[in-house]
């Protein structure tokens, strides 16, 4: 996950660019606030009264709360203050931060050790909110603490975590023997007392099966249902793996996006070499192999794994869960999932995202989330720019304009190898832009070679317009391209003069270009026919942007030389009406409505 960098001024310091992690640069209120929602670690280059006041309607406990940070003053003279999240990341980034910025660190912060400050692979058991505060009294007490483990390796690998910085001491830790009497225990499996602090060790994983168009909560039931069978908790589990050709099933990344778990695929050919307790001659005449869910976990746990959950099934999909035999130096790998040690090919995921008109306030939230998840983005020069500065972390790959095929396949290639790829479209992705090309490049492929695909929404250029004028959409609208590039001239005329018949409030994208000057009179001409001399008409131009504007006219004064392709052209209908010299509106009809409405009204009150 990446860390965001704030500055209410949007003047980061230029060292932040030497973070050898994935990062964001923030400066408004709005990615502040998204960012703290996403759970994802903000340090703040300000007074810390400024974090406190931008997100303190969204404080929850501090059991839920993201880490945020505030360094004060320049290096070498600064100072990181932890202000929430210490025991869930806080402590860990600000000595990191320390050693690699030059940063004095308060002294509150290296007294004893944050038991609880782990690694993202490792997982503080939820139910013992309860014993770690007790375990925290015991230290400020001066108490010793009790550690129990299952294996050697799960508690020297705990111990270096926790003791990364050479200042905290580590005279109140003390292993022990016997689970009974322990503070702390660490294991993968859910211990028989609840008063325990219990640290799960990133050694488990799940493997899935599943028939064609699985329902989601059948299939993440059965998910549930393997782990309370094998007392673990769901949460603890790496990844998920199965079979490839599954590799774009909807009920799989569900399980996957409600457990915040990584996906990782194998092909039959890797699967049928594993020997499994349960294999199965229908599945091997399906997929070629005998086994999907067992063979899956076994290969993601690697050598010498075991089941501690063989399959178990429902109608809809099959589960096994294997534990993995660990090393010191795969527990100590703070980015497992990337570092090559685990096996199966990586889940590809392919974003089509509309921007909106430019002005990132603009642009949805689930746009921005997406974008921090991926590690490829991939648009015109013009798009990535829009973006550069806040999510930098990422590989971002510019194609001219006239590649637009290469531009589609290029994302849904990045895609099907494994990457979070984002495609970058200006307004909306699905209209007038390269969603539909994806689909039809990706309809060139095998349906079970496709990765998972979102098409997310933007505002496009016809709605900004319409919300800045008024409301000229407020009745049947339509909308024409009048690039004949892809499209015929009869048939993009056919359409205009169908437009007018119907008296649509009429939305001309790609309006005139150096070459093409004539089309957008004629259609002009057309829709005068049909309507008064005084019908308003909109133009707007590079609508979001620093350099907007926006004209309005109407059918009678209408010039069409200064239009170009930046502009999107809104010509109303028979009924649009001007409000002003500002406001332009369509009416829904409303009012006639209530007219016919009265006299029944009034009869009824008789």
């Amino acid at each position: 996950m990446s860390i965001c960098f704030y500055h209410p001024s949007n003047q980061h310091p230029t060292f932040c660019k030497n973070y050898p992690e994935p990062y964001q640069l923030i400066s408004d209120k709005q990615s502040l606030c998204r960012a703290f929602q996403d759970k994802k670690p903000i340090i703040g280059f300000c007074n810390p009264a400024i974090l406190i006041r931008q997100l303190a309607h969204l404080l929850q406990d501090k059991w839920h709360d993201s880490p945020i940070l505030a360094i004060i003053g320049t290096p070498p003279d600064a100072t990181i203050i932890t202000l929430l999240g210490g025991h869930h990341g806080g402590y860990r980034i600000a000595k990191r931060l320390k050693n690699l910025w030059q940063l004095h660190l308060p002294h509150h912060q290296t007294n004893y050790p944050a038991i609880d400050d782990l690694p993202e692979n490792w997982l503080v058991n939820p139910t013992s909110k309860t014993a770690l505060k007790q375990c925290y009294q015991k230290l400020q007490k001066g108490e010793a603490l009790k550690i129990f483990a299952d294996e050697t390796c799960y508690l020297t690998a705990y111990l270096q975590i926790i003791g990364a910085d050479a200042n905290a001491d580590y005279s109140q830790i003390k292993p022990i023997t016997d689970a009974e009497h322990a503070d702390i225990i660490i294991s993968p499996f859910i211990p028989d007392s609840a008063n325990k602090l219990h640290i799960i060790p990133p050694v488990l994983f799940a493997g899935l099966g599943f028939i064609r168009h699985a329902d989601k909560q059948t299939s993440l039931d059965l998910l549930h249902q393997a782990c309370a069978e094998s007392n673990i908790l769901p949460q603890s589990l790496v990844t998920l793996g199965t079979i490839d050709v599954k590799q774009n099933e909807s009920a799989l990344h569900h399980i996957a996006d409600s457990l915040g778990k990584e996906l990782r695929f194998f092909g039959s050919d890797a699967l049928q070499h594993i020997n499994v307790p349960n294999p199965s001659d229908i599945v091997k005449q399906e997929v070629g192999t005998a086994s999907v869910c067992e063979a899956s976990a076994l290969l993601l746990a690697g050598d010498d794994a075991t089941l501690c959950c063989e399959k178990i099934k429902n109608t809809h999909a099959t589960c096994a869960i294997a534990i993995k035999k660990v090393t010191l130096e795969t527990l100590l790998d703070k980015n497992l999932l990337d570092s090559g040690q685990l096996n199966g090919k990586k889940g590809g995921f392919l974003y089509i995202i509309g921007l909106g008109p430019g002005d990132k306030n603009y642009r949805l939230p689930r746009a921005d989330s997406a974008l921090a998840k991926a590690d490829t983005i991939i648009g015109y020069q013009l798009y990535l720019d829009m973006v550069k500065a806040q999510f930098p972390h990422a590989n971002f790959i510019a194609l001219p304009l006239g590649q637009e095929i290469e531009r589609a396949q290029t994302a849904l290639d990045y895609a099907m190898r494994g990457h979070q790829t984002a495609l970058l479209a200006s307004g909306d992705a699905g209209i007038y832009a390269l969603a539909t090309l994806v689909m039809e490049q990706a309809k060139k492929q095998p349906l079970n070679q496709l990765p998972m695909m979102e098409v997310i929404p933007g505002i496009t250029a016809m709605q900004m317009l319409s919300a800045k004028v008024g409301a000229p959409m407020g009745h049947d609208f339509c909308a024409i391209s009048l690039s004949d590039l892809l499209t015929p001239r009869a048939t993009i005329i056919e359409r205009i003069t169908a437009a007018a018949q119907g008296d649509f409030v009429v939305s001309f994208y790609n309006p005139q270009s150096e070459k093409r000057r004539d089309l957008l009179p004629k259609a002009i001409d057309i829709l005068r026919a049909s309507r008064p001399a005084n019908t308003p008409i909109m133009v707007g131009r590079n609508l979001g942007r620093a350099d907007e504007s926006i004209t309005i006219s109407d059918l009678a004064n209408f010039d069409t030389k200064s239009v170009d392709m930046f502009c999107v052209v809104m010509v109303g209908s028979s009924t649009t009406s001007f409000l002003g010299d500002k406001h332009v509106f369509t009416p829904r009809g409303y009012n006639k409505k209530w007219d016919k409405k009265e006299p029944d009204m009034k009869e009824e009150q008789k």
